[in-house]
């Protein structure tokens, strides 16, 4: 794939597939770790699917791509217990004639219409997510390290300049979801937007997260980084960058601490 373009339609799987050496969202978070996890990571084999992961690309794949949801996913009936042989045979020539589908719960699907209903019915989710790009692969070389990097916005809007990412989460409240921005490093996301746009010729002024519950009452949320989220974005993407590349030349991936560390409780436990 072309570095120093936009790429649209390119499949996930072919965009997640792990790649040594490139910088990317995940990549970053895995060397903020330790270095050792990253390269485990990378080398290592493909972790299991989780129901939160396989409910969350559900959930994107509605919401961003509804004329590729529709025809690719199914609700799979309750077979019961599959332990009993007739269940698990009845569930199994119903996964057969509909090979090819990715399948969800009843439960799980009625959840993704109450979260695109709630978006839909949010004044200003509602209009970020129209007249732009899904699913938008980028691909470049970062100038300052050499390394060669990748991203994908959710949700590009070209004339406007700005990018929007999808969240599901449990609390899209202000206090708890700024949580999650610090614990899931959003704002890594956004500092890799940002550089990415800007090696494809391209400029983004905004950054926005559509964050949904995934429980009734799929409240929905907007939100935007200030100035101190985003400068600690870049912060720590250069930071992991420069790890990633040091390590990469002298083939040394350090894990935690060689020596002994003083441990202090957490300030939540005073």
């Amino acid at each position: 794939m072309e570095l120093g373009r936009i790429h649209l339609g390119v499949p996930a799987a072919e965009y997640h597939r792990r790649e040594f050496g490139v910088v990317s969202k995940s990549a970053l978070d895995e060397v903020d770790r330790s270095a050792a996890h990253y390269h485990a990571w990378a080398t290592g084999l493909e972790r299991d699917e989780t129901p939160a992961l396989t409910f969350g690309r559900a959930f994107h794949c509605s919401q961003l791509e509804p004329a590729v949801f529709e025809p690719t996913y199914r609700v799979e009936p309750d077979f019961g217990d599959c332990r009993t042989r007739a269940n698990k045979a009845a569930r199994d020539d119903w996964r057969a004639s509909n090979a090819g589908r990715e399948f969800v719960s009843a439960n799980d699907m009625a959840a993704i219409r109450g979260m695109q209903a709630s978006v839909a019915a949010h004044p200003a989710a509602s209009r970020l997510i129209q007249a732009g790009q899904s699913e938008v692969t980028l691909r470049w070389v970062d100038d300052v390290s050499g390394l060669a990097c990748k991203s994908r916005a959710d949700y590009w809007v070209r004339e406007k300049r700005f990018v929007v990412d999808l969240k599901s989460t449990l609390d899209a409240s202000p206090e708890q979801f700024a949580k999650d921005v610090y614990n899931y490093r959003y704002h890594v996301q956004d500092a890799l937007y940002r550089a990415a746009f800007a090696a494809c010729g391209e400029r983004i002024d905004h950054f926005a997260i559509v964050a949904v519950e995934k429980l009734p009452p799929y409240a929905c949320a907007v939100y935007v980084l200030d100035e101190d989220a985003v400068a600690k974005g870049h912060h720590s993407a250069r930071k992991n960058i420069e790890l990633l590349r040091a390590c990469l030349e002298k083939n040394v991936w350090p894990g935690y601490s060689p020596g002994v560390e003083q441990l202090s409780l957490p300030r939540w436990a005073e």
